[in-house]
């Protein structure tokens, strides 16, 4: 009879169970009054014999278990030292297994190429350009739209300019940056209404010509 010796634990326990049924089985039964009695000689002799069988299989399954779990595994045996002496040690022929014609490349070798499905994929806008700018890149220090003072009621509605003509306690405001001039020159010639005038710059024909009017100059940055 033979015992695997895989999952001892388990063969261990069906056996001495069934050892249990073996002696129950063979040494008492009950006849057909209900009363127990023995078996026979044959019988009796039949059920050591298979007795013995068990408890041999047993005690042969304890001691491959002990000795299975005192087997330790050592260098000699493993796979790594047959391959001693053989210049591939099992990787195929030259170039297999070593530098970086394997892996198509070291690093971030062909991402705009080979490669270009994992880069878009896992780390988007990584090749190209994106909010840069610059740093030795000077814009124009000399742009400086201008307009000249007789343009600057027109920079107003109509309705505003009645409005402030009507009410001389009050002075409007016109600022030229807002609509995209720097510098404010002195050709033409002002109503006399005063008016405050908001400038980069102003020459000095405006300036003075601005005031003459009763209206004053103010510098923005």
């Amino acid at each position: 009879m033979t015992i695997q010796n895989k999952n001892g634990l388990k063969k261990k326990n069906k056996i001495r169970c069934f050892e249990e049924e073996i002696q129950y089985n063979f040494w008492e039964c009950e006849n057909i009054d209900g009363q127990r009695q023995i078996n026979q000689k044959e019988e009796r002799l039949k059920g050591q014999k298979i007795q013995k069988q068990f408890l041999k299989a047993k005690n042969k399954l304890i001691k491959t278990k002990t000795y299975i779990q005192q087997i330790k595994m050592v260098s000699h045996l493993k796979k790594t030292r047959k391959l001693r002496g053989h210049v591939s040690h099992g990787h195929g022929r030259v170039g297999k297994h070593r530098k970086g014609g394997c892996r198509g490349g070291r690093g971030k070798a062909g991402g705009m190429h080979h490669h270009r499905i994992l880069m878009e994929k896992w780390h988007p806008g990584y090749y190209g350009k994106l909010g840069m700018r610059t740093f030795h890149l000077k814009k124009n220090p000399l742009h400086c739209p201008v307009v000249n003072i007789d343009k600057l009621w027109s920079l107003v509605s109509d309705a505003t300019r009645q409005k402030y003509a009507e009410d001389k306690k009050k002075v409007p405001v016109i600022d030229v940056t807002k609509a995209g001039f720097f510098k404010v020159l002195g050709k033409g010639r002002l109503p006399n209404q005063p008016v405050v005038v908001k400038a980069k710059y102003f020459s000095k024909t405006a300036e003075r010509r601005i005031v003459a009017v009763g209206g004053a100059c103010v510098l923005t940055a």
